[in-house]
């Protein structure tokens, strides 16, 4: 697994609400996600994306990968 570190002030930061991400085929995690502390950003980031693919061509790959929506709520935590 990789990690790429946060920086909060010029300091590491980890989230208190971690989750990892397994990857289906054989259960190893291959990344942990980080909850949103305001679930209004991961949902204005979420529409952001659904309109810059309009621009230059860009395209949305995680569609084809994901099952359900790209931002999810779970219990007091939300996800993107």
């Amino acid at each position: 697994m990789i990690h790429i570190p946060l920086l909060r002030c010029g300091s590491p930061y980890r989230s208190r609400e971690m989750v990892p991400l397994r990857y289906h085929r054989t259960g190893e995690q291959v990344a942990e996600l980080a909850a949103f502390p305001q679930p209004r950003i991961a949902e204005q980031i979420s529409a952001r994306i659904d309109q810059d693919p309009r621009v230059s061509g860009a395209e949305e790959i995680t569609a084809k990968h994901r099952i359900g929506k790209r931002v999810v709520r779970d219990g007091e935590c939300t996800y993107l």
